[in-house]
């Protein structure tokens, strides 16, 4: 009778292991599955043209871009100067530049939780790679890119403007202090 007990303590032993077993290879594939459905977010090639004009010169930031603008708001920047919003887009995941005599704020989305998400959130940070080539050059883009792969600026220069900037929940941020 003991030596039954012991086979069946055994088998029970060896069934398991193996179920542990189990559940360690699957979870050891599953960070492989998730690299699979990692987001490719878009990123400047600097293949299409865009001619640096500085960052005073709100309507030709805009214009030089060559992005369409689907609204536009008035406000004050934190030094009480008036800002002019441009809304770049005609869902809530557009991209947005804000100018005012001494400041520069272009923010985009990034948010891939659907299709429609995703497609809109490209769109958005392909609308802030143009703005800030037009008013910052590849400075510019180098640094929507930096921020958009998870970096940040912390009172860095970015075309010798001092640059705040970061991504938090999906919403992005590039902040240039333009009049020193």
């Amino acid at each position: 009778m003991r030596t039954l007990a012991l086979v069946f303590l055994s088998f029970a032993l060896v069934s398991c292991s193996n179920s542990s077993q189990t559940t360690n290879n699957a979870t050891a594939s599953a960070p492989e599955a998730n690299v699979k459905n990692e987001v490719i977010w878009y990123e400047d090639d600097l293949s299409k043209p865009i001619n640096k004009v500085g960052v005073s010169d709100a309507e030709g930031i805009i214009k030089n871009a060559n992005v369409k603008v689907y609204g536009t708001d008035k406000s004050t920047d934190p030094n009480g100067e008036l800002r002019n919003i441009y809304i770049l887009g005609k869902s809530n995941l557009d991209a947005k530049v804000a100018i005012s005599p001494s400041t520069l704020v272009i923010s985009w989305f990034q948010v891939n939780e659907s299709e429609s998400s995703l497609t809109q959130s490209q769109e958005s940070l392909k609308a802030a790679y143009a703005v800030a080539r037009s008013a910052l050059g590849e400075e510019g883009k180098e640094a929507i890119r930096r921020i958009s792969r998870g970096g940040m600026f912390k009172g860095e220069p970015v075309a010798g403007y001092p640059a705040h900037g970061s991504c938090v929940n999906g919403l992005c941020i590039l902040s240039l202090k333009t009049r020193i």
